[in-house]
Formats: structure tokens, C-alpha cells, sequence
């Protein structure tokens, strides 16, 4: 995250006591894109139970006391912020607080992902069909896993299904398609927790009459194209 600063991040350092307040910071948050001030930005003391948010200028003051500190700055929409705060040591000059400081937050990047998709395939498409594939997993000190992998390809999406030899695999279950630079990208699209991404799990592309995919497998075959065994019959 990038923050500017128009002046200088530090606190006065007591150095009479812990216990004495110190100034209390102030400042104003902005949009990083827009340059627009942001309203409802929370600001909260790390490990402390104090926290305000900014109003609709963009402002916000913050009273609490203790000698180190570290702001959270977060709004939805926008990436998390942590912010330090600096106190001077004893004997130091003087130097700027933290007032009037400007600070920008970056907006999240969302990338649209579409949820539904029907007959995304012809009926007479290539890609229709049931497919397996065996492929070995990574090596232990005493075993090796592997696993088959069958895939059940129809015109609205794909369903996996694995069975294995040693630890059973993830992610399991309904996947959506999309058609590809003449490849079949395959993106999970299930309830399994950490299993859905940007990025397709599996591709598959067709060379000559033959299938191959990328995505099965360990570290060994997991990047390679893995010849992939087309079934005669297609899925009911």
C-alpha cells in the first residue's frame, strides 16, 4: 500500500511517563484514484481498544495514550492499511507530529466473474465427453500418492471426480467452462473453501484426435500437458 505523507510521521515521546497523553494525531484520507476524500474510514489503534472514522471531508482525530503505536486504516472497497506511529526518543529535538498529515488508500481490484453459465458448448462440441487421467502425486520418504482424475464435460459446465491411492484430493465437484484460443479452461465453481481462483485448475486442449490437460498431478506433471483418455460414450 502506498501512503504519502505532507509532512513528517512522528509523535512527541513523554518523557515524564507512559501513562502521559500524547498529541493526538489528525489528518485527512483520501481516494489514492480519485483524490476524492473518503467518509467512514475506521482508524483504529492496533492491540488497543480505541477507534474513530473519518467524516465525509475526509478528517479524523484520534486521543489515546501510550508511547508506540500502530493505526489500522480500513473502509470496504479499499485495501487495508497499517499505519506506524513514531515517538521520539528522550533528549531528541523536537520534531513534526503527525498533524495535517494526507493519506491515500488504493480501491481493491475486483475482476467479474460470471456465476451462471448455460450451454456455454454446442451439442456437437469437441470438448463433450467423459475424460480420465492418471497421474502421480509428490514423492514422500515412503510413498508416492496418485491419483485418477475422470471429468464429465457437457455443454453448460464440468463435473470432477478423483480417486486415490494415498491423501484424497480437493476440490472435487462442479467446475464452469470457457473456450479459449481453441483450449477448454475448467474453473471450480463449488462450495469447497479455497478452491475457487482468477485462474483456471485445469486446460485442455486437442491435437490431432488426441486430448491432452494441464493442472493434474504434483510437481512433476502439474505444469506438462498429460495425454488425457477420451471415452467413446458421452455423458447422458
Amino acid at each position: 500500500m502506498t501512503i504519502k505523507y505532507s509532512c513528517a510521521l512522528f509523535l512527541l515521546f513523554s518523557v515524564m511517563t507512559s501513562c502521559t497523553p500524547v498529541e493526538s494525531p489528525f489528518g485527512y484520507i483520501f481516494d489514492a484514484a480519485t483524490k476524492q476524500p473518503l467518509k467512514g474510514v475506521k482508524i483504529a489503534v492496533l492491540h488497543h481498544n480505541k477507534e474513530v472514522c473519518t467524516d465525509k471531508t475526509g478528517f479524523f482525530a484520534l486521543k489515546y495514550k501510550d508511547n508506540t503505536a500502530q493505526l489500522v486504516l480500513s473502509l470496504k472497497g479499499y485495501e487495508t492499511d497499517t499505519l506506524p506511529v513514531v515517538f521520539q526518543l528522550p533528549g531528541e529535538p523536537k520534531k513534526y507530529n503527525f498533524h495535517g498529515d494526507t493519506i491515500f488508500l488504493n480501491p481493491l481490484k475486483t475482476v467479474s466473474i460470471p456465476r451462471k453459465q448455460k450451454n456455454i458448448l454446442s451439442a456437437d462440441s469437441k470438448w463433450i465427453g467423459n475424460y480420465s487421467v492418471y497421474a502421480e502425486g509428490d514423492a514422500t520418504m515412503t510413498t508416492v500418492s496418485s491419483t485418477t482424475y475422470t471429468f464429465e464435460i457437457n455443454p453448460s459446465g464440468t463435473n470432477l471426480t478423483t480417486t486415490t491411492v494415498h491423501d484424497p484430493i480437493r476440490c472435487n465437484g462442479k467446475y464452469r467452462i470457457q473456450e479459449q484460443n481453441d483450449q477448454l479452461l475448467l474453473f471450480y465453481d463449488g462450495d469447497e473453501p479455497g478452491c475457487k481462483s482468477d485462474s483456471s485448475s485445469f486446460t485442455i486442449k486437442k491435437e490431432g484426435e488426441k486430448f491432452y490437460i494441464k493442472g493434474v498431478g504434483g510437481e512433476a506433471t502439474f505444469n506438462e500437458w498429460v495425454l488425457l483418455e477420451k471415452q467413446t460414450q458421452s455423458p447422458s
